[in-house]
């Protein structure tokens, strides 16, 4: 009886592994299906968002006279994203007015279909339609739609991307083909439509019946769950977790059948059968091995989520990227407008009023200025460019970003240095650091405490705690009162993608992004913490001499022209697409005393430095549309024109980093008159020294 009984024994322990299995198989499943969907989702919200703003301000009217241009600009964007059929932009009265579909689009009225009646009844946000096969033998899709914005709320139509199930049945075969048979994943909505089943069945229904068991589980428990059940699909015994995608009212569900579960574990039996009852026996005796070679195996399997987790946020990180660079070169470019109109108006208007509400204007231009170089900087698109900063008063203007980021509850203190103190550090780099500090010290006092952010020169004589540098450094301490770090936290603390934070709280950047800056910047960083003591983060920066700043920092206020004319005049050739970016560069250059040719393009640049007489200096923007861009003009003139300068200015380029490594001089947008005038002396003294000693 006792081999028999340790028999039964073992198959009892093996049905419990063989559940626990498959319920962690489960959740493995539903993280990588929220995590896909989201992203899926988010992507075709930026997308729609996208075309709303493109069409902003037109008319129905106006859409149909830009049909084909608008058609070419959502091909486009479709063409990039493998989750979109088509993308269609329909009128209020339920008329198709444009699609990457057909050109001209086909005129049917849409106004009866369920997204078009939920929205034009009401602003609900997104709405996900059912999966319907059109007239014509398309494949089967489903519809995201959204509102067109007005400044009114007034209904005006809405934006739909068309999306086939066949996209995520890819993914999904791509999931289950690692997993264990039997594996069933769906996405659905909230009322039960179902949008994608894979393994797809044959005769695949529409919608849950209300009897459905996932719907008496919602209904008690909304979020999250799981249970057993009889498939709708199928009839198989099955068990089933689920999880609601945050913002939408859809559903990712993940199911094994039972029988899969009890075929693992009958297969397990099986070869104990082998060799009898006896031998089970024996493999008890073992079993404590196998224990220790399975704790192994999970850990592994851990170790391996954590990678794929780091990388999936590497692959956010590079879509981030690439949306911000793409948003930050037409951004600038508006910013651009913003500053030089501000500037225009400010030469023609008297009153305090009016000048209050311009310097309004310039300071919110300039945030939005900031807060494309810190998305850029985030996304790793941003150049470090040291400068000399003068410590103190960098200090007092981050003391106003940093109570905006903290709570209320938080008491901060910002102390500047005892004694003129200057560095040599990108100021928008130090200030995204310091700023995630911050930002974790806050986090670290959820019941509130004391913040304090200070600065004093130091010198370093080879001290290990700071990588054994030595010579003059500014030290920034960041101080708070709050929960402390344990040590096994505190030796991980630089690791990218290592959070403490629960999920979705905390991408786990933070700290490595101020150690790369600390390391790319030559300096530093250290912790001092324990737990319930709080932590002290002191970050080194080299530090320059007074004499030394003094040489290097600007003179005068950088808002506005210069405070003395240029000595300096000279004929610009102005090369610039964008012919309100054009128009403020001109006046700005105007103002300054120079002549100005402006042209639209790279070819035309060239044109113009072989036929206009006099040409002193080009500027031109490095993006432009057509054969050449700003960086093949300035290839160009340095083997065809090598006497003439020229300047790139950029929003955003990848092409920047090029630039600079070849040695050729990049303004960054949005730049004002003094700037430009600073830029265009420099070259001509350089120019007018070379021309002297020649």
């Amino acid at each position: 009886m006792v081999p028999l009984l340790l028999f039964l024994y073992v198959a009892l322990l093996e049905w419990r592994s063989a559940s626990r299995q498959a319920d962690e198989r489960l959740e493995t499943n539903l993280n990588i299906l929220q995590e896909h969907a989201l992203k899926v989702f988010e992507t075709i919200e930026r997308s729609i968002a996208e075309v709303d703003e493109m069409v902003d301000g037109l008319s129905d009217e106006d859409m149909i006279k830009r049909e084909a241009q608008l058609h070419a600009r959502l091909g486009k964007i479709a063409a990039t994203l493998p989750q979109i059929d088509a993308i269609s932009i329909v009128g209020a009265d339920g008329r198709l007015r444009v699609s990457t579909s057909g050109l001209p689009a086909v005129q049917l009225d849409w106004s009866q279909r369920d997204y078009f009646k939920a929205l034009a009844a009401s602003d609900s946000g997104t709405y996900i339609g059912q999966v319907l096969t059109l007239p014509g033998g398309e494949r089967p899709q489903f519809n995201v739609a959204r509102r067109r914005r007005t400044e009114n709320g007034k209904f005006d139509g809405v934006i739909v991307a068309s999306v086939p199930p066949s996209y995520f049945d890819e993914f999904y075969g791509r999931i289950i083909d690692i997993t264990s048979h039997g594996t069933a994943m769906l996405l659905l909505r909230a009322d039960g439509a179902v949008l994608v089943r894979y393994p797809v069945p044959q005769d695949l229904a529409s919608k849950l019946p209300s009897t459905a068991p996932f719907t008496s589980q919602i209904a008690h428990s909304p979020e999250k769950g799981s249970y057993s059940g009889v498939s709708t699909f199928d009839g198989e015994p099955r068990r089933v977790a689920y999880r609601r995608l945050a913002n939408y009212p859809l559903y990712v569900l993940t199911s094994v059948s039972e029988a899969a579960v009890r075929s693992d574990w009958l297969t397990f039996l099986g070869t104990h059968m082998i060799f009898g009852v006896p031998a089970t026996l024996l493999l008890i005796a073992i079993s404590w091995l196998a224990l220790r070679r399975t704790r192994a195996l999970y850990a592994e399997m851990y170790a391996r989520e954590r990678v794929e987790g780091a990388l999936r946020q590497s692959q956010r990180l590079e879509v981030i990227g690439q949306l911000t660079g793409g948003i930050a070169h037409d951004f600038n470019n508006l910013l651009m407008v913003v500053i030089g109109g501000a500037d225009r108006l400010r030469r023609d208007l008297t009153e305090p009023k009016q000048i209050k509400t311009l310097d309004m204007i310039t300071a919110a231009a300039k945030r939005g200025e900031n807060l494309i170089r810190h998305l850029l900087t985030f996304a790793r698109r941003q150049a470090i460019t040291p400068a000399t900063v003068d410590v103190a008063r960098f200090l007092g203007q981050m003391e106003d970003v940093l109570r905006g980021s903290i709570k209320g509850d938080i008491a901060l203190s910002v102390l500047p240095p005892p004694q003129p103190c200057f560095a040599r550090v990108d100021a928008g780099e130090l200030e995204l650091a310091l700023l995630n500090l911050a930002v974790n010290a806050r986090d670290a006092m959820p019941n509130g405490g004391r913040l304090t952010l200070s600065a004093a020169p130091t010198t370093l004589s080879g001290d290990p705690k700071f990588d054994g540098l030595t010579g003059d450094f500014v030290a920034f301490r960041v101080i708070d009162s709050g929960e402390g770090m344990p040590p096994e936290v505190l030796a991980r603390v630089f690791e990218p993608f290592f959070t403490t934070k629960p999920p979705g709280q905390g991408t786990g950047l933070g700290l490595s992004q101020v150690y790369g800056f600390a390391k790319q910047s030559g300096g530093a960083i250290t912790i001092d913490t324990a737990p319930s003591l709080g932590t002290t983060i002191t970050l080194v920066i080299p530090r320059v001499s007074q004499i030394a700043a003094a040489a290097a920092l600007p003179a005068g206020d950088d808002r506005g022209m210069a405070a003395q004319p240029q000595a300096l005049t000279a004929k610009v050739l102005l090369v610039e697409d964008s012919e309100e970016v054009a128009q403020v560069s001109r006046e700005y250059l105007e103002r300054l005393g120079h002549s100005v040719v402006t042209v639209t393009n790279g070819v035309d640049a060239l044109a113009a430095l072989s036929n206009v007489r006099g040409i002193d200096i080009v500027l031109s923007d490095i993006v432009m549309p057509g054969e050449m861009d700003g960086l093949d003009v300035a290839r160009s003139m340095r083997t065809l024109f090598p006497g003439i300068p020229i300047i790139l200015v950029t929003g955003y380029s990848a092409s920047a980093n090029a630039a600079r490594r070849e040695g050729f001089a990049v303004l960054r947008k949005p730049y004002n008159a003094s700037r430009i005038a600073k830029a265009i002396e420099a070259h001509l003294v350089k120019r007018t020294r070379a021309t002297a000693n020649n």
